[in-house]
């Protein structure tokens, strides 16, 4: 038998498909807020259950790869897939896996190693969908976090999209939005920069994507939504729609603080063509001049904005 403590972890396991083992044991200490590491006999247990199947190099332990039986676990445990909690459109591709992908990319890593280190102690529940294309008209999120009843959508951007590809993904997501003015949604765009460091991958990324950034940001002004009106003025009109904007460096240092809703404070509109844009470095942001609708949202309880922003379009 499991205990409460590891029946938990075991929750936050299984949206994943697979793991290393410091992303395992990582997810282990924060579920279970725990200092010490994952024991090895409860890795024994989850496998013995098949919960876990380690895939390792003779002699490489620390190369291993612990690939998760979601449908074992959602066997097991049917109670831990809170279907009802993720949206139903995206419901069909977050059901349990039968077969684990394999497969391994530095857009699905970056994500889920983020996803790992911002994670809340508690939240009703995570997805990662796995067909990434349109269904029925519909966007898939990169992945979807469900906490206090805000639905959190996360789209991880490997800057190799096009502007217009990742433009037209805001219409979609805004007329979802407006169908329950009562539903909470955030959209957070995490973008790709200099600072991911992932074990099975060298990111060749040098620079800053804030110029990229800005470049979307501007564009967002001249939108249309899917009835052809502008997109400014009707994110106005859908108080329970904000799309954030971070770099990779940013999320880790505030994701998981917006996901806990101390972000939602003090937003100001403006229009267009009061927009004033000053590009910034991703460590040292200008105190000077205040980007118009990049606004810096002054949480409940205030954390340190020494070394990075948060930018919110709403």
């Amino acid at each position: 038998m499991l205990s409460e403590k590891q029946i938990k972890f075991v929750k936050a396991l299984y949206p994943f498909t697979q793991l290393n083992y410091g992303q395992l044991n990582l997810l282990w200490q924060r579920t279970t807020n725990s200092s010490s590491k994952i024991s090895s006999s409860l890795i024994s247990k989850l496998e013995q259950k098949k919960f876990l199947m380690i895939k390792q190099e003779e002699g490489m332990k620390r190369k291993s790869r612990y690939l998760v039986k979601q449908f074992d676990i959602a066997t097991a445990y049917p109670e831990l897939f809170e279907a009802s909690k993720i949206p139903e459109a995206y419901r069909h591709e977050t059901r349990p896996a039968y077969k684990v992908n394999e497969s391994l990319n530095f857009h699905d890593e970056a994500l889920k190693s983020l996803v790992i280190q911002t994670l809340p102690p508690k939240y009703e529940a995570l997805a990662f969908p796995r067909v990434k294309n349109n269904i029925n008209g519909i966007l898939v999120p990169d992945a979807i976090l469900v906490k206090n009843g805000v639905i959190t959508y996360l789209e991880y951007d490997n800057l190799t999209e096009r502007a217009a590809d990742f433009l037209s993904k805001l219409p979609r997501y805004l007329y979802e939005a407006k169908q329950d003015l009562e539903k909470k949604i955030n959209l957070v765009f995490i973008f790709k920069d200099e600072t991911v460091q992932l074990p099975d991958f060298v990111n060749t990324r040098k620079t800053s994507p804030i110029p990229r950034m800005i470049d979307l940001q501007q564009k967002i002004y001249r939108l249309k939504t899917l009835d052809q009106k502008p997109y400014w003025e009707a994110l106005k009109s859908c108080p329970n729609f904000k799309i954030y904007f971070l770099t990779h460096g940013e999320a880790l240092d505030k994701l998981e603080d917006l996901l806990e809703g101390k972000y939602f404070q003090d937003i100001s509109y403006k229009k267009p063509d009061q927009m004033e844009v000053e590009e910034t470095q991703i460590n040292k942001p200008s105190k000077s001049k205040k980007p118009s609708n990049i606004e810096k949202n002054k949480p409940t309880s205030q954390p340190d904005h020494s070394s990075s922003d948060k930018y919110v379009f709403e």
